[in-house]
């Protein structure tokens, strides 16, 4: 069942009714959302996905806040002016969903970045951006220059100017074409989050994780597609994300089955082409279950009390460095008393988009506030930081996204390596580097600020071997170490070598995108030719297989079997002789 136009609307608003006070009640901006309509675009979202974006727009900003549209190509359109969030303001954001397969030939995301950042406003704006492209302008004379000078002034002009005004980036770039260090940077400078989609399908939950981030709200855990409702929770908001076509149905502890077509009197279902949104007025308590496949991104935000709250979050995490949590459970508005807060347990950890552990702690009570400190994550990556609170079957979650960028990196280049601070806070005064090259230690030399240098020795041709980096960092009166990612130098080599088991292991291996020289073609031989052969080769065969197997104890164990088997076989053979030399008896009358 899918639902457009009113009709839609209609289901919209009813789902809201839940979400949006819980949201709206902490939104303090106006959010700025621009939709790349270049032709690409096409290529990149087959499936029409940024549509379903639109949709997940329309349903999750909190009524009250204020929001506008951008499209933008060759040239940048206000589609929807910035006004408050009502039924009217979503029943103009969907009806766009046809103007985003209008598409334009070139990409102005300049022109686009400064009309949406520079629109009136009266406080802190948050613009997110939806591209899979690069600067790309009109075609005219010196168009690499043109284009050059578009991106140079987006980053070093615009975006930090933009941030001074309170305007926080947050792209979504599809790892295509599109120039994911543009997107990076203009997230990173303005304290925006960055999302890089590496397939259509990837769009929905990245679209989700920004605006979960604009618009935070309570949720409970969905896990293997169940979930335990509590006597606290007054509503309930399913967000279901799934394939196109996948029927889903939720069961509730009764034992009663709701599906989009007749989903009941206490349930209000929109089904859009790649994810269900559905309300529960007052569900009942108990374990509810949900039938059929769901993407593991899918959100269950609900009404309820007690709520869990934390302190502002960042964006942007760095490797090695730890993270201080501060979270509190309030009731109607007002903090829980220390003695009540004190029957709960908070945990927070940092886990990747596909689920997977990159760091846990405990945050243990501070009289009504629960306080924690997150170990550094080791891998660089979009994750989600994790809040959750639980007490007597009673579970809150808070889920935040976060881009986990390394604390320094390092880029091989024509005459040495540089390594660049990408936290904010390193220095050549509180950081220390060192470098390693097929175990000789090699110099690190201060640049500029937040930068050193290395040159290497020269090295072999026929190789690329890995140089190992490391940092020590004096932070907040500690040192942390912090193991940076190899850099491989010589990478057009055609042999790679693995310093990680030693010299004495090296290991070489073809490196990726480089073409193994093709094989001499076979030289025609005669049978006797190719026997005599085998057998001259014979006698070294046995000694490297000698040389390679001789302490196998799989070896040994194959000649012990061997033998038994050919005891075994001689005894047999001797019984049959003896009972053939056995004098045969003529029968008696």
């Amino acid at each position: 069942m899918r639902v457009f136009g009113r009709l839609g609307l209609a289901l919209l608003c009813g789902v809201l009714s839940v979400v949006t006070p819980v949201a709206a009640a902490e939104a303090d901006s106006d959010v700025r959302v621009l939709f790349d309509v270049s032709g690409s675009m096409q290529e990149n979202d087959p499936e029409r996905l940024g549509a379903s974006a639109l949709a997940l727009l329309a349903a999750l900003v909190p009524g009250g806040s204020r929001a506008g549209i951008w499209l933008f190509g060759e040239t940048v359109e206000e589609a929807l002016p910035v006004a408050e969030v009502n039924a009217r303001w979503r029943d103009r954001a969907l009806a766009l969903r046809p103007r985003l397969v209008a598409y334009q030939q070139y990409t102005d995301i300049e022109a686009a970045v400064r009309a949406a950042g520079e629109s009136a406003a009266n406080g802190p704006r948050q613009l997110v951006l939806l591209t899979d492209g690069m600067v790309d302008l009109p075609a005219a004379a010196d168009k690499r220059r043109r284009d050059a000078d578009s991106r140079r002034r987006l980053l070093t002009e615009l975006a930090p100017r933009l941030a001074e005004q309170g305007v926080a980036i947050h792209t979504i770039a599809f790892a295509g074409e599109a120039d994911l260090a543009l997107a990076e940077r203009l997230a990173q400078s303005s304290g925006g989050l960055v999302a890089r989609v590496e397939s259509a399908d990837g769009l929905l939950q990245a679209f989700l994780d920004i605006l979960e981030r604009l618009f935070p709200a309570d949720q409970l855990p969905l896990e293997d597609g169940r979930f335990v409702v509590d006597e606290g929770v007054q509503g309930l908001s399913a967000l279901l994300l799934r394939d196109a076509g996948e029927a889903l149905v939720i069961v509730d502890p009764q034992g009663s089955r709701h599906r989009a077509e007749a989903a009941g009197d206490d349930l209000t279902w929109l089904a859009e082409s790649h994810f269900d949104l559905v309300r529960i007025r007052d569900p009942l308590p108990g374990e509810w279950r949900i039938e059929g496949t769901l993407d593991p991104a899918s959100r269950l935000h609900l009404d309820a009390d007690p709520v869990l709250r934390h302190a502002p979050l960042p964006a942007t995490l760095y490797t090695g460095f730890p993270l201080t949590l501060e979270a509190w459970l309030a009731r109607d508005g007002e903090r829980l008393s220390p003695e009540a807060a004190a029957t709960w347990r908070l945990r927070a950890r940092l886990q990747g988009i596909e689920g997977e552990a990159l760091a846990a702690t405990e945050l243990h009570p501070e009289g009504a506030r629960f306080v924690g400190r997150l170990p550094g994550a080791e891998l660089a990556g979009n994750a989600r930081l994790v809040l959750e609170a639980r007490r007597d079957g009673v579970r809150r979650q808070r889920v935040q996204a976060v881009n986990v960028l390394p604390a320094i990196e390092a880029e091989a280049q024509d005459d040495g390596v540089e390594l660049v601070a990408r936290h904010p806070g390193l220095d050549h005064a509180n950081t220390r580097l060192e470098a390693f090259l097929l175990g000789e230690a090699l110099a690190v030399e201060a640049g500029a600020p937040g930068r050193w240098r290395i040159e290497p020795p020269p090295i072999d041709g026929e190789a690329a071997v890995p140089l190992l980096l490391s940092a020590e960092v004096d932070w907040q009166g500690e040192t942390l170490r912090l193991d940076l990612p190899r850099l491989l130098l010589n990478r057009e080599a055609r042999l790679a070598l693995d310093a990680a088991e030693g010299p004495e292991a090296l290991r070489g291996e073809a490196l990726e995108g480089e073409v193994a020289e093709a094989p001499a073609p076979p030289v025609s031989r005669t049978t006797a030719e190719r026997i005599a052969a085998e057998l001259g080769d014979l006698p070294a065969d046995l000694t490297r297989g000698w040389r390679r197997y001789h302490d196998d104890p799989r070896l040994w164990g194959a000649v012990v079997a061997l033998l038994f088997l050919l005891v075994i076989f001689v005894a047999m053979r001797g019984a049959r002789r003896r009972a053939r030399r056995r004098p045969r008896e003529e029968p008696h009358v």
